[in-house]
């Protein structure tokens, strides 16, 4: 299980980078990668990074458009996995059930 200030971290790490728009596809690419890693290494759980393989098949993360709404949205699935409530749900809950993440 992840421990709580790891999960803070890795979410810092993702909002703040998806708030940059100077990125290249290429370099936006390259760091998600990253990052994904990381967050399976210290999750420490298939099941639950499964759920989050899930959710970038059913709405990869776009390398040429708003990753930061993209981030917003993945942060609160995982508060709805995890049942809790959604931070942003004027934001995140259509774009969620448009693409059948959440029901």
């Amino acid at each position: 299980m992840m421990q709580p200030h790891a999960g803070r971290w890795l979410w810092w790490q993702l909002h703040t980078f998806t708030e940059k728009i100077d990125q290249s596809p290429e370099q936006r690419k390259a760091w998600l990668a990253n990052w994904f890693a990381t967050v399976k290494k210290l999750l420490g759980c298939d099941s639950c990074y499964k759920k989050l393989e899930r959710f970038c098949n059913l709405w990869e993360p776009p390398l040429n458009g708003d990753l930061h709404a993209w981030g917003m949205c993945l942060h609160d699935y995982v508060n709805h996995e995890l049942g809790r409530g959604l931070a942003y749900p004027e934001l995140t809950l259509a774009p969620l059930k448009e693409r059948g993440i959440v029901h």
